[in-house]
């Protein structure tokens, strides 16, 4: 049963996948006026090439941890699983009280799965999500439904383009192809964008100037508040875009990584944690 189940998703990755590469033929490359002429993560893009679909509940039978077998991760310039509430003495502290949070230090129900075009699971340090494919968003979701909250995780890019993007996502639809992105990229690119029938487009967008993002392969905490129409991203504890929108109210939640060109764009999650406003 459980051979005849592994069949069965195989499939239907496969259709999805040749399903999107149709579309992406007969999608044009879009990009928003006023924007620095470096590209903000993902803003001139077209129909992804795939998008997996993944949900798996807290309960969800995954019972073993999972690293690339490849290559081993490295680790991140800067590691912190711990919030850092920004005083005169910083001090770490744990994570606030939240709807749901996890540090991935135990195997709590995330997908596991590694393919040549992409792959994600748990491994020393955290939770990752590796892309090969450029304009190909690949996500991991937890099936936690939500209309107005702050979605947060602490992350990194270990490898790959310095334009590959990462971060995270609220309100998700149902068949895992409509939902918003909060994301940043290693060379201080950032975005809200969103996902519609499969095709992500950015909202708004910037570079950041001011060293608010930690660049190259330092971590970062990002947070994506969605409240009512408006969406704000935040980083290092720094507001740096919001905007409205109303396309999608409710949804499910979760974690994103993608790339506009290049290969190997591979993330490390530290945590991740939702709070209703």
């Amino acid at each position: 049963m459980q051979e005849k189940n592994i069949t069965v998703r195989k499939s239907v990755f496969a259709l999805i996948h040749m399903s999107l590469i149709f579309l992406s033929s007969s999608c044009e490359q879009i990009q928003l006026p006023g924007l620095p002429t470096r590209e903000p993560p993902g803003l001139i893009d077209t129909q992804a090439a795939q998008t997996i679909a993944v949900e798996k509940t807290l309960n969800a039978p995954t019972p073993t941890q999972t690293t690339r077998p490849t290559r081993a991760l490295r680790t991140p310039t800067i590691t912190n699983t711990q919030i850092s509430v920004p005083t005169d003495t910083p001090e770490p502290t744990i994570l606030p009280t939240a709807r749901y949070s996890d540090d991935f230090s135990t195997n709590t129900g995330w997908a596991v799965d590694d393919q040549d075009d992409y792959a994600y699971g748990y491994t020393s340090g955290g939770y990752f999500i590796s892309v090969n494919i450029p304009k190909a968003p690949i996500w991991s979701i937890k099936s936690i439904e939500v209309s107005n909250a702050i979605v947060e995780t602490q992350a990194s890019q270990l490898e790959g383009s310095p334009d590959g993007y990462y971060g995270v996502i609220c309100r998700m639809q149902r068949e895992g192809f409509n939902y918003y992105v909060f994301v940043i990229s290693s060379d201080g690119a950032y975005g809200i964008g969103k996902v519609i029938n499969g095709a992500l487009t950015f909202i708004d967008g910037g570079e950041d100037q001011d060293g608010i993002i930690h660049t190259g392969n330092q971590s970062n905490r990002i947070v994506g508040d969605c409240n009512e129409s408006i969406l704000t991203l935040s980083v290092n504890d720094t507001q740096l875009l919001q905007v409205t929108d109303d396309k999608f109210a409710t949804g499910t939640v979760g974690l994103v990584a993608g790339l506009q060109r290049g290969t190997n764009h591979e993330v490390l999650f530290e945590y991740f944690l939702v709070k209703d406003r």
